[in-house]
């Protein structure tokens, strides 16, 4: 799995570049080199691709609070869960097919695997550790086309949210951008800065940090806050549950509300994290 890369303005700016409206895309054919046709093999793990990813995000949704997600989840049960977003998925899954792209078993391998891992993690405390961008781009497109960066136009297939750019890319304004990779080691965080990204060491318990860097460097367990004992400005330790508090970041559960540390708003209640948003 990727690591982590800190950077998230808003949920919806991360995922926005997928979407539009899919029903008012002229698609071209896929091109043929004029040779007959035959239809590849399909492997076990893209057969299988629709309903273990229903399954391991479900599982992992129902695992949560679902009273958190608000009104952004309608199932009832885990089973009715799996059902809906698998039979989504499938359609999208035919569709890519149909247009010629090309499986990324990679991709599907780490987003198995970060549903597995992520829990019920909020939005704000996504931005620590091993997650951070990567949480959202473990949304990696499970089907690719053959497009380069910063060549276009690239154009969504029609019923899905896939599109014809390369792998580990996205279609931006009609060009293929490379969506940011960051492999930090264990004990660095990965920090994204324009034009590209950079891996700092971990800064621990009581070490001084600054509010630019350092809060972003501190290890998951701390933030960059005030230490009164050493009247510095060091990594010191979150706040639990109930806490008073005064922005978000000082809390384990990444949110802060009237002052109150308080449970967060698990990213597997968005729909943008469901498998269904390929669809």
């Amino acid at each position: 799995m990727m690591k982590a890369t800190r950077t998230i303005s808003a949920l919806v700016l991360v995922m926005a570049s997928f979407g539009c409206d899919r029903d008012e895309i002229d698609h071209p054919p896929a091109e043929s080199d004029g040779g007959e046709e035959t239809e590849a093999p399909v492997g076990e793990l893209e057969a299988n691709y629709p309903s273990l990813a229903a399954t391991a995000y479900c599982e992992a949704l129902f695992a949560c609070d679902l009273a958190l997600c608000e009104s952004d989840v309608d199932y009832a049960t885990v089973d009715e869960c799996i059902a809906a977003e698998q039979a989504l998925l499938a359609e999208a899954q035919t569709s890519a097919q149909a247009a010629g792209l090309t499986f990324d078993e990679a991709c599907v391998q780490s987003v198995l695997a970060t549903y597995a891992e992520v829990g019920c993690i909020g939005f704000n405390a996504s931005e620590r550790g091993d997650y951070g961008l990567s949480f959202w781009h473990w949304q990696c497109p499970a089907y690719h086309g053959s497009i380069a960066v910063g060549e276009g136009p690239c154009l969504e297939i029609v019923g899905t949210n896939y599109a014809q750019c390369g792998a580990q890319q996205k279609c931006q304004d009609e060009t293929c951008i490379s969506m940011p990779v960051c492999e930090c080691g264990e004990g660095s965080t990965c920090l994204e800065f324009e034009p590209g990204t950079t891996c700092l060491p971990d800064l621990t318990l009581g070490e001084p940090c600054t509010s630019d860097v350092g809060a972003s460097s501190c290890s998951p367990a701390t933030y960059c806050g005030w230490d009164p004992d050493a009247e510095i400005s060091a990594c010191v330790p979150r706040l639990e549950l109930g806490a008073a508090c005064s922005w978000y970041d000082e809390c384990q559960s990444g949110e802060c509300v009237d002052d109150v540390c308080v449970p967060a708003y698990p990213l597997l209640c968005s729909p943008q994290a469901a498998p269904r948003h390929w669809r």
